[in-house]
């Protein structure tokens, strides 16, 4: 379901948003290995997984919203199918890999990793995307209880406020492979939908405010990441970033929303076959890079070396993963 949107139709913009996002985490990761900066990286590669989070959320509320392929007591069954078969087999090779390169210890930390049990450095995303999936459809179920959108989204707020009270930012476990914290972001994504399925039909007027909005919004994001504030507030590099998944997701909901509801952005993205292919890529990307930054973190060669090496090592291999793992596999259940 991921790329579509309330139509049923793909909406390549947000394949480009989804590049976008991969792309934030991996330069982010990157740049921490600067001797000199990397103190200025902290935390920014989350700004990217929050952006996952919304469109995961999204991509599975959308088709739902309208009358293009609704879940039922038949085809739930092919859903968790195809949310397995697009999840672990690059996952189990990644684990392989990261085991043989020296990042992962040993056969059992991979099996443990593999079954969900735990999420070392960025594979804590692993457990928390696959427990979404596990539980997503129970919000279908509520949205067909509630038949009303406007009862569904009061039910979605409710949750996603109980979950702020009950799992507040400020106990948040660095990196947790616990949903809960990071609910209400998935929550946004629903939300986008239900408000995306009731704009279908209507006339089209491409205002100026969304794409003002847009850059606005990330001005935002750019604004609380470590350099600028210690540049604008004097604030020393620290991990602030790394528990702001409500503010960055909220922001990212701004952008979500505005991009098709404006011209600019959205012809941009749409237009970019660069983004695009970087987000057809970027599951396997995501989970390739940290193991091979690592691995060549060890190298005695300039900062600038080794992340032109972790660059095309990762795009290679994601690639490689993508072509020959992911889209075979996915061929298996088509939408």
């Amino acid at each position: 379901m991921r790329g579509y949107g309330v139509t049923g139709q793909r909406e390549r913009w947000m394949d480009s948003a989804r590049g976008i996002g991969c792309l934030i985490v991996l330069l982010a990761h990157v740049g921490s290995l600067s001797g000199r900066y990397g103190a200025y990286f902290n935390g920014c590669g989350k700004i990217g997984v929050w952006l996952f989070f919304v469109l995961s959320g999204y991509w599975f509320m959308a088709p739902l919203c309208k009358a293009y392929k609704p879940l039922n007591k038949q085809n739930v069954g092919i859903f968790y199918i195809k949310k397995l078969l697009r999840l672990f087999p690059v996952y189990g090779i990644v684990l392989l890999m990261a085991w043989l390169v020296g990042f992962l210890p040993d056969m059992t930390t991979v099996i443990r990793h593999f079954f969900m049990m735990e999420g070392q450095a960025h594979f804590w995303y692993m457990p928390v995307i696959a427990k979404f999936y596990l539980i997503a459809p129970l919000f279908w179920m509520l949205r067909n209880v509630f038949r009303k959108d406007s009862v569904f989204v009061g039910v979605l707020l409710a949750i996603g406020i109980g979950c702020v009270l009950l799992f507040p930012y400020t106990e948040y476990p660095e990196n947790t492979v616990q949903l809960w914290w990071y609910l209400p972001v998935f929550g946004m994504g629903f939300f986008l939908a239900v408000l995306k399925g009731h704009g279908k039909g209507r006339r089209k007027t491409n205002p100026v405010w969304p794409d003002m909005a847009v850059p606005l919004a990330v001005t935002a994001m750019v604004l609380f990441t470590p350099w600028f504030r210690e540049v604008l507030w004097g604030e020393p590099p620290s991990s602030y970033l790394q528990n702001k998944y409500m503010l960055m997701g909220g922001l990212w909901f701004i952008v979500v929303f505005a991009v098709p509801s404006g011209s600019l952005w959205k012809n941009l993205l749409e237009k970019s076959r660069i983004l695009q292919w970087v987000g057809d890529i970027s599951f396997p990307l995501y989970l390739v890079h940290y193991p091979i930054m690592r691995r060549v973190g060890l190298l005695e060669v300039s900062w600038g070396a080794k992340a032109v090496l972790i660059i095309i090592i990762s795009v290679v291999l994601a690639w490689l993963l993508h072509v020959f793992v992911e889209k075979p596999v996915g061929n298996l259940y088509k939408d």
